[in-house]
């Protein structure tokens, strides 16, 4: 029977049969044979980058990664044929997918992980948005993030959720790549979903969301005290919205829903945090083209959210409640998926936008 390929033969050979030369990878972790000196100096070249890689891992993997040195070139160039500056990674991509699989990547501060090329804008939403319009994610990681001071001195750090998640979609084809940002701090303060119990549209606005004193707070109160480099980048979302208005009365789920434009700052639904339909209008309606934000949203613990204070908050979401007239989605202090009247005051906002413009 003939020996496994692999492994050399034990029976009679050739006079003419080479040496077998066994070379080890990464300190014998995994071997290779090679079976002439050309492919052994091959081999050995290979184990030589196999380990000039290896040191590159950072020395530790809980703060989202250091001492590994830059992998990528200095200068590309974006799909719009503009050059594009890169900044050093501090984290090799194999050691990034390890700890996304783990759920430990913490993400990174992207104006210190980028401060070479953002030192080439006027300031960082820029170069934030010249990538973006670029195409240009290289480096750039969900839960990577940015501190952005309001402009009354509030600090809220907002993370990468989904890359490009509704390019080419809606009615109105939205052509301009982008990033959903999503916060890790809820409002201190209570934001109530609607100042009555009730989560139906009206005549002159049939979208319930829309209509809630919830979006009112986010385009008019929340907008106005973000900073003016990060206002010019953000994008005005699109979305195709449930409708709950009847003239016969209060209405417990929805009744059709139609496309509109929501401003440049919105709450998340139930389907983009939890990948489907939980306490929401379960007709349809309420899904429209949401998706789910898997990779932010993996696990129960990511949905969580705290305020300043390291305290968990309940947060809404735009998603009216499915059966009731008058209660919204929110999700809860573990994590997990509920509804409140919508004018419980327990509830804190969670404000997301979409840069790119």
């Amino acid at each position: 029977m003939p020996n496994d390929i692999n492994e050399p033969s034990t029976g009679s050979t050739s006079s003419s049969a080479l040496p077998v030369y066994k070379i080890g990878i990464l300190g014998g972790g995994g071997s290779y044979e090679a079976q002439d000196p050309d492919a052994r100096a091959t081999a050995e070249a290979a184990m030589l980058a196999a380990q000039e890689a290896n040191n590159k891992f950072p020395v530790s993997i809980t703060n989202g990664g250091t001492g590994a040195t830059s992998v990528y070139p200095t200068k590309d160039t974006g799909e719009d044929g503009t050059t594009i500056k890169k900044g050093s990674r501090d984290l090799l991509e194999v050691e990034y997918d390890a700890q996304l699989v783990l759920g430990i990547y913490e993400g990174r501060d992207l104006n210190e992980v980028f401060a070479d090329e953002i030192s080439g804008y006027t300031s960082d939403a820029e170069w934030f948005n010249a990538r973006i319009n670029a195409g240009d994610f290289t480096g750039i990681r969900i839960f990577d993030y940015f501190d952005i001071t309001l402009t009354d001195s509030k600090v809220f750090r907002y993370r990468v959720a989904a890359i490009d998640p509704y390019l080419h979609c809606m009615d109105t084809e939205i052509t301009k790549h982008h990033i959903i940002m999503v916060p890790d701090q809820v409002w201190p303060d209570s934001v109530v979903w609607n100042t009555t119990n009730t989560n139906q549209g009206t005549a002159s606005e049939k979208h319930p969301y829309l209509a809630s004193n919830l979006h009112r707070w986010e385009v008019n109160t929340f907008y106005a005290l973000l900073p003016t480099k990060w206002k010019n980048v953000l994008a005005t979302h699109r979305m195709l919205l449930e409708e709950r208005y009847s003239t016969a009365g209060a209405q417990s789920n929805a009744t059709s829903w139609s496309w509109t434009d929501v401003g440049k700052v919105f709450s998340l639904s139930e389907t983009e945090v939890y990948g489907q339909i939980v306490w929401g209008t379960n007709n349809g309606y309420s899904v429209g083209t949401d998706c789910h934000f898997a990779t932010f949203f993996q696990n129960t613990k990511q949905r969580i959210r705290r305020n300043h204070a390291d305290q968990r908050y309940h947060w809404w979401l735009r998603s009216a409640a499915g059966s009731y007239a008058t209660h919204a989605c929110f999700v809860y202090i573990g994590g997990i998926a509920g509804y409140y009247a919508a004018s419980h005051a327990g509830v804190r906002a969670l404000p997301c936008f979409r840069v790119g413009v």
